[in-house]
């Protein structure tokens, strides 16, 4: 040691459950879910990177069932760190995309990333939420959103307005986790949903959606649910 100083090795304090740490974890439990849910402050960049390494594996099997086409109209809700946006960009770089998110701190951040695009007019990014479309009826060919359903203010509500804005035989494609994936998170304490996969078919027939088909890889408790707004296109 410089200068012949002593020190004492201390143990590092430990958890025994009790009352104060459980309150400490639960705090934390809450503050990471609440960036999940809207990223913001000095930590968005951190939970961006976060959300682009854990998402990507569903993402791209959601961009892979989806199969967009270049003259088709397609919309990602809740675009998050940006990494299906990415990949849809790079699956079909003529697509025509918008992205909706209601984190602010996302939003100027995928607006840094993909500005030739956006400059190109390839791709319309927007400040709203899944509540509220900011957009005409049947203006899209195609929605998607991964990893978002547990945080919208109400399902039913949701899928009515990605409903609204799809066209006849437009398609509807959902990458979600398994509740028991969600569920030690603290999801539910926090007043967030941790549907079923057969919870969200059933909230998709009932909203009127046709043709819904999971796709389910149990290995790593996720699954892609695809469905369509019933009609014929015009």
């Amino acid at each position: 040691m410089c200068g012949g100083a002593k020190f004492q090795r201390e143990a590092a304090p430990r958890c025994d459950g009790g009352a104060l740490c459980w309150r400490s974890m639960s705090r934390m439990k809450a503050a990471i879910l609440d960036q999940l849910s809207r990223p913001r402050g000095w930590l968005a960049p951190l939970f961006a990177r976060l959300l682009n390494r854990q998402n990507r594996r569903l993402n791209g099997q959601a961009v892979a069932v989806l199969a967009p086409g270049a003259d088709e109209r397609v919309l990602e809700v809740g675009f998050g760190g940006g990494v299906g946006l990415a990949l849809l960009r790079q699956r079909q770089p003529e697509l025509r995309l918008t992205g909706v998110e209601i984190s602010a701190a996302m939003l100027a951040r995928a607006r840094r990333r993909f500005r030739s695009d956006e400059a190109a007019g390839l791709l319309n990014l927007v400040a709203a939420g899944v509540d509220a479309l900011p957009f005409e009826d049947a203006c899209f060919d195609a929605v998607i959103s991964v990893n978002t359903i547990y945080f919208w203010p109400d399902l039913r509500a949701g899928l009515s307005e990605i409903q609204r804005v799809l066209r006849p035989r437009g398609r509807l494609i959902l990458g979600v986790e398994a509740p028991v994936q969600l569920e030690p998170l603290g999801f539910v304490e926090r007043g967030f949903a941790t549907p079923s996969y057969d919870d969200v078919a059933t909230a998709l027939g009932r909203g009127g959606f046709r043709y819904i088909r999971m796709l389910e890889d149990p290995g790593h408790r996720m699954a892609i649910i695809r469905a369509e707004r019933p009609g014929e296109p015009e």
